[in-house]
């Protein structure tokens, strides 16, 4: 978990860096200054304001105070990464790390989750297949078989070979392995960020659906394989 916490960090602050040249910001020193600005200021409020306010409100007769606090620091910190000209899923993170920095987070995502697949989840996985354009596809299907194949193959050997380091048996190991591969939510928010900042093509996006939804099709059989006690 720590490791796939870790990855996702890392390809969104690329996100971060990707979408200001994209943009046609091509002053490096000017990129990296503005991001640090905002990562420096989101990880200080999140650090010393998120928490002691959570605290302050939480006692408070209303109905459900911590949830919307949450929430609202949530959407704040997607606010402030969105005038900073970084994709606002950075910002919903580090609000995320935040808060569960505090005592309530346990409570906080057991209400958001519900909240989340009852409303977000659904319009999120409903506009990306509104989004995505299959018609005359063909000839990138090979495409995305090969980039089903790499990323299924990258995540059995670089997650393999750490859950193996760490003490597991090879068999354990691959299936842990594999039981990263279908880890494409923030895939899909990359990608559909990506395509509403001009960073990818219609086809190139419709092929990164493809590959995420064939990678989370083929991991129940590989896991039963390599979790199987015979």
């Amino acid at each position: 978990m720590g490791a796939a916490v870790i990855d996702d960090v890392l390809v969104i602050i690329m996100l971060a860096f990707a979408m200001s040249f994209g943009g046609g910001d091509v002053s490096l020193g000017g990129v990296i200054l503005k991001k640090i600005i905002f990562f420096v200021t989101a990880i200080i409020i999140g650090w010393k304001i998120v928490p002691p306010a959570l605290e302050q409100l939480a006692p408070l007769r209303v109905t459900q105070t911590v949830i919307s606090a949450g929430l609202i620091t949530c959407f704040i910190f997607a606010y402030m990464a969105e005038i900073a000209g970084v994709a606002p899923i950075i910002g919903a993170y580090i609000a995320g790390i935040a808060i569960s920095t505090t005592d309530f987070k346990h409570k906080v995502f057991e209400k958001v989750e519900t909240i989340g697949y009852a409303i977000f989840v659904p319009v999120f996985f409903t506009s990306i297949g509104v989004t995505a354009e299959f018609i005359g596809l063909g000839g990138y299907i090979w495409l995305a078989m090969v980039l089903t194949i790499v990323a299924v193959l990258a995540k059995l050997v670089g997650s393999g070979i750490g859950a193996k380091l760490a003490g597991f048996s090879w068999k354990s190991a691959a299936g842990i392995g594999v039981g990263m591969a279908p880890r494409g939510e923030v895939t899909l928010i990359i990608a559909s960020v990506g395509l509403s900042s001009g960073l990818i093509a219609d086809k190139m996006f419709a092929v990164i659906v493809i590959v995420v939804l064939a990678a989370t099709l083929v991991t129940p059989p590989l896991m039963k394989v390599f979790f199987s006690r015979t």
